[in-house]
């Protein structure tokens, strides 16, 4: 059963961290041209038009790195201390939520890629998936199945 929580976190937090952080890459870079489109407009012109907030978008991918690299923690806290998964698991899954939280909702065209709130959805799926299996091999290690630590 160990194994199987090992091979499962692995596969899903390393995923959650792709997805993290392609999609913090995006969103950045959405708030850039978001900055260049609205020097002009007003709050107001910007609401008509269905322009999310630079500020959201930016500081949305920087809580969405920080979820990647606990992502990452909590794969090398399940490999090497297993008493500290609970905490880290939380940690992991708290900045992947605040993620989704701080993303503004907006519409895609079609020729776009999934919008970053939707990404920072998937990533904490991903991080649930992978919280699931660190705590797989919590639980065996206390049973003492699996291979030895």
């Amino acid at each position: 059963m160990k194994i199987v929580g090992i091979i499962l976190a692995a596969l899903m937090l390393f995923s959650a961290v792709y997805v993290g952080v392609t999609g913090s890459s995006k969103s950045m870079d959405l708030g850039d041209n978001v900055v260049s489109i609205s020097g002009s407009l007003s709050e107001a012109e910007m609401d008509a038009a269905g322009l999310p907030s630079a500020g959201r978008l930016r500081f949305g991918g920087i809580i969405s790195i920080l979820a990647a690299l606990s992502s990452l923690a909590l794969l090398v806290v399940t490999l090497v201390s297993q008493e500290k998964i609970p905490t880290v698991a939380i940690a992991t899954l708290a900045l992947s939520l605040l993620a989704v939280a701080l993303y503004p909702t907006f519409e895609n065209g079609p020729p776009a890629d999934m919008a970053p709130r939707v990404q920072a959805f998937v990533a904490a799926v991903l991080a649930l998936l992978g919280a699931a299996g660190s705590m797989m091999v919590k639980k065996a290690g206390e049973r003492g199945h699996g291979v030895p630590s």
